[in-house]
Parts: C-alpha cells; sequence; structure tokens
C-alpha cells in the first residue's frame, strides 16, 4: 500500500510512505528505489544476508525452529517472495535449527 505525503497546500505531492501489512514494517517510498523480495528459502543464513545486501535490503529478526529438512538453512521468510519494498527495508527469516 502506498500512501501519498502532501505538502500545506493538499496538492503537492512531496513524498510517499509504503506499509506492508505483512509485517508492518514501514519505509520511505519516493527516497527509496522499489525492491522486489527474492527466495531466501534453501539458503545458508550468510548467503541469504549476502542476497539481501545486494538487494538493497537488510536482515530483520532471525527466527529459529527445529523441523525437518537441512540445519541452518532459511525455511521461512517475511515478508515473502515477490513482495514490492522500498530499499533499506527489513526482511525476516526463519532458520532451521540445529
Amino acid at each position: 500500500m502506498v500512501i501519498p505525503v502532501f505538502d500545506e497546500d493538499g496538492v503537492t505531492e512531496i513524498d510517499q510512505f509504503w506499509i506492508y501489512n505483512g509485517s508492518g514494517q514501514y519505509s520511505p517510498g519516493s527516497n527509496s528505489k522499489a525492491v522486489i523480495v527474492s527466495d531466501l528459502t534453501g539458503m545458508k543464513k550468510d548467503d541469504a544476508v549476502e542476497a539481501l545486501e545486494k538487494a538493497g535490503l537488510i536482515l530483520g529478526n532471525i527466527g529459529i525452529v527445529v523441523s525437518d529438512g537441512d540445519k541452518g538453512t532459511v525455511i521461512n521468510q517475511d515478508p515473502p517472495v515477490g513482495s514490492n519494498l522500498g530499499t533499506g527495508s527489513k526482511v525476516d527469516i526463519t532458520i532451521n535449527g540445529e
């Protein structure tokens, strides 16, 4: 969702704020480039962080759960794959615990 920010005149748009409803994260719109969140699942944590940084995003919270599959790999992310965010937005990951 994009919310325009107007100057005092109520007509001139001076900025935008993007709201991602899935995690409640806010990021400025017009001062940021739009980035599509890529699929991090199956990556090791360091590889996921590198992929985020290359895209202009940053690592948010890290959750750890124990489940079947490769230990130490990303099994979930929020916002999900394909989400449209502004640069500098956070992406949370869940890692299969060891």
